[in-house]
């Protein structure tokens, strides 16, 4: 996929992490991870806006995506 900017994973992924190092390899992997995420969230976002008889994903939808996809 590759869509997200490496920069700002790596930036997270120090401030969840106090500031110690994180490899290139790290920042790839949790880049790729969020990616993932992201489309699951969306596809079911997606099927939430059909349910509804929409065409265009709200924050609602994408905030009960998230709640679905958590439990």
């Amino acid at each position: 996929m590759n869509e997200l900017p490496l920069a700002p994973v790596k930036r997270i992924l120090k401030n969840a992490n106090d500031d110690s190092p994180v490899s290139d390899d790290a920042v790839a992997a949790m880049a790729e991870a969020m990616e993932e995420w992201a489309m699951k969230v969306g596809r079911r976002a997606q099927e939430l806006v059909r349910h509804r008889d929409k065409v265009t994903i709200e924050e609602k939808d994408v905030r009960l995506a998230l709640k679905t996809l958590k439990e």
